[in-house]
């Protein structure tokens, strides 16, 4: 994707390193590293599946957020916890956290729980005290979902889908990019609902939504989702 847009463009990846189970629980998808245990929301992998991969990506110079799906968990243990296991890599630029699965039994509605800006400054505060230069993203389709009004060492990730038209895809995510104007923006693209929109062609798809976000906001990333991104790099 990088050989299509700017010289500079920075090859970037979001890996999810835990899963939510139906009742709540985080799975980290590694074993426990030292010093820690199952508790009563957070449980492990008999094996870890990231370890070569994100050797490759620091061969790579890629740059990678791990992200989470936290259920009930503590938000500044999963963080612990997931720097003390991949910590060690150059690719890891910082921690994210899906809202939509966040305490998803706790809302009536069934999309996650909003972060308050305490909550968000607690957790930029704690993975910062890991490395000074990581930071944090929240992800959710709906704004009211972000913190409302903290934003330092923060990324926003929008995650819509079944956006119906390019020009409705180009006008939510242009929304998106102006509210959070002066912090790094990433849009989660490729979903198997928006298929008639980029099956033609994903780059000029891709080019579409950065042409029109970075008229509010210069710092986009653009992700593409593992749905389909092996369909989406082979029309490419």
């Amino acid at each position: 994707m990088k050989r299509h847009f700017n010289k500079d463009a920075k090859p970037t990846l979001i890996v999810l390193v835990s899963s939510i189970r139906e009742d709540s629980i985080n799975k980290f998808l590694f074993p426990a590293p030292e010093g820690y245990s199952e508790s009563k929301y957070i449980t492990y992998n008999s094996k870890d599946l990231f370890e070569k991969i994100l050797t490759k990506f620091d061969e790579e110079g890629f740059n990678v957020w791990l992200q989470v799906d936290p259920g009930k968990a503590d938000l500044i243990e999963l963080a612990e916890i997931t720097f003390k296991q991949y910590g060690h890599h150059t690719c890891v630029k910082g921690f994210g956290v899906d809202l939509e699965w966040w305490k998803v039994n706790e809302e009536k509605e069934g999309h996650g729980s909003k972060i308050s800006d305490d909550d968000a400054k607690k957790l930029v505060k704690k993975v910062r005290s890991i490395n000074p230069n990581y930071t944090v993203f929240t992800k959710h389709w709906d704004a009211k979902y972000m913190p409302e009004t903290y934003r330092d060492g923060m990324i926003f990730v929008d995650d819509s889908q079944d956006l119906h038209t390019l020009s409705n895809a180009k006008s939510e995510f242009k929304e998106w990019a102006e509210k959070f104007k002066d912090n790094p923006v990433f849009f989660q693209i490729g979903y198997k609902d928006d298929e008639h929109l980029w099956i033609k062609s994903p780059i000029d798809f891709a080019q579409e939504i950065i042409n029109e976000v970075t008229k509010k906001n210069k710092h986009v990333g653009i992700i593409w989702v593992d749905f389909t991104l092996k369909e989406a790099l082979q029309l490419m």
